[in-house]
């Protein structure tokens, strides 16, 4: 795994932290990160899952080596990364559409890792190993947030504020109530003021 993303693994989880305890800039920090992310993986995965470097995408000679299948593979991983970081993405920020989002991602990061499985027995290049890397350890964490109940970060980013916290469950329960929504809009600002 190159530096980089070794930083901006980091970068994410200190981001995370930051926004389950709703220090300013945490929410903002996610969203920015994990969509850059998933544009990236989305964009670029074809290159960074086969050893080529950015500055050398565009010439011919860094594909040399390189079978067709893997760079299909790295494209479709690209694509299943990208959708599990917008499914973590999701649920952090109780975006609608969260289950579905991660659910597909899981999906799709499993089929993926499976294949790799299988293409890295039959053929060792390093093309699976960094496939298995990747698929692992952001569908790990993809995983651990598709268990975690939303109530639960919930209750981790509210706990000073257990009435917001309750408001905004029953609201998320309701969503086209009134009353809930009422509710949840008062003990926000309520918050806003302290």
């Amino acid at each position: 795994m190159r530096i980089a993303e070794i930083i901006i693994g980091i970068i994410a989880v200190i981001l995370i932290i930051m926004n389950l305890l709703t220090i300013p800039g945490g929410s903002v920090g996610v969203v920015l990160l994990f969509s850059f992310l998933s544009f990236f993986y989305y964009i670029l995965s074809f290159a960074l899952l086969n050893g080529i470097r950015l500055r050398n995408i565009f010439k011919a000679d860094s594909y040399k080596g390189i079978r067709s299948i893997q760079i299909i593979l790295s494209i479709l991983t690209g694509f299943a990364l990208s959708i599990m970081l917008l499914g973590i993405l999701f649920k952090i920020e109780f975006y609608p559409g969260e289950k579905i989002m991660m659910l597909y991602g899981l999906i799709f990061v499993g089929v993926i890792t499976i294949i790799s499985i299988i293409l890295h027995i039959i053929n060792k290049a390093d093309t699976y190993r960094r496939i298995l890397i990747r698929t692992a350890i952001i569908g790990g964490v993809g995983l651990f947030f598709f268990i975690l109940p939303s109530n639960t970060i919930i209750d981790i980013k509210y706990k000073e504020y257990p009435e917001l916290a309750e408001a905004f469950k029953k609201h998320r329960e309701n969503p086209g109530d009134e009353y809930y929504k009422s509710k949840y809009k008062e003990e926000r600002e309520k918050r806003m003021e302290k």
